[in-house]
């Protein structure tokens, strides 16, 4: 009778021991996953909000880390990054504000004249802002927060027209990409610095609401009013239209914003503005083989 429970008691032990392996091998890596991959990035310099508990980085990673409020922007329109601090664009107040990516302290503000002022870019050296209104693309010297040059913007006769949603900076090909809201004849362009004309357009396929690009790819929110989520779709930059559109993927699905605009990549995340909450919101996409940032980190 004895020998008989003996056994029975070992034949649970043997059990519970099973599945308690199996735990470990499949549940306990995904949270070792989660904590690797919030790690402070160099290009804020290894500085992360003090708030931010490691329960949090668990519940969230690896997607959304954290947002910053600004309140003091009215309607944001556009955001930028040149390797160490944010922009973004006021389109209400006709002004930009260069923000401290930690703190969301303002660093600087720039004010602009201009009629409808969307989208916003930085090139390394100066900033891209167009005016809607007018069609135009404006350079702007932010270290001495000056017009250096305007230039009239060509936009897609045969695509409509109804809205300018993001500018973009491409390094490699020195060149600036725009999103045009034009309903189901929304495009992707990439436009000549100096003389504004279009040197190719590219078919959105969804309401663009921001882009980014490193050169090599390029990245969109695609906008999906209030009735399901917005997401973020890349797609690489290739000499044929139809390779480019083959190669869309989505990179994140359910964006943590009810009005989102602007986007931008820093190197290792993306940045992107949130007109409802008056904030900027920053997350680390899954990929990861390397890629070079439009703006070097400083």
């Amino acid at each position: 009778m004895k020998c008989g429970i003996q056994q029975q008691l070992f034949k649970i032990y043997t059990i519970v021991l099973f599945f308690g392996v199996l735990i470990s091998i499949f549940v306990a890596p995904y949270f070792t996953y989660a904590d690797n991959v919030a790690e402070p990035a160099s290009s804020l310099e290894g500085q992360e909000p003090k708030e931010k508990s490691k329960e949090h980085v668990v519940k969230s990673a690896p997607f959304w880390d954290y947002s910053i409020e600004i309140p003091y922007v009215e309607r944001i329109e556009g955001i930028a990054w040149d390797g160490k601090n944010l922009f973004a664009l006021d389109g209400e107040k006709k002004k930009i504000h260069r923000i401290n990516p930690i703190s969301g302290q303002l660093v600087q503000s720039i004010v602009l004249n201009q009629k409808k002022l969307k989208g916003l870019a930085f090139d390394g050296n100066a900033l891209w802002v167009a005016d809607e209104e007018e069609r135009t693309m404006i350079k702007i010297d932010p270290v001495n927060a000056m017009i250096v040059k305007t230039i009239p913007m060509e936009i897609p006769k045969d695509k409509g027209f109804d809205s300018i949603e993001g500018i973009a900076w491409d390094e490699k090909s020195k060149c600036l990409w725009v999103a045009i809201f034009a309903g189901f004849s929304s495009s992707l362009n990439q436009i000549d610095p100096d003389t504004g004309e279009i040197k190719r357009s590219v078919f959105a396929d969804c309401y663009p609401r921001g882009i980014a690009t490193d050169g090599e790819h390029l990245w969109t929110i695609c906008y999906n009013r209030k009735n399901y989520p917005s997401r973020i779709d890349k797609r690489k930059i290739q000499g044929s239209d139809h390779e480019m559109f083959r190669s869309r993927a989505l990179v994140k699905k359910d964006i943590k914003a009810d009005e989102p605009i602007g986007l931008v990549y820093d190197g290792k995340r993306f940045w992107y503005g949130d007109r409802k909450t008056k904030s900027a919101i920053r997350f680390t996409p899954r990929f990861k083989q390397h890629v070079i940032p439009p703006v070097e980190n400083k």
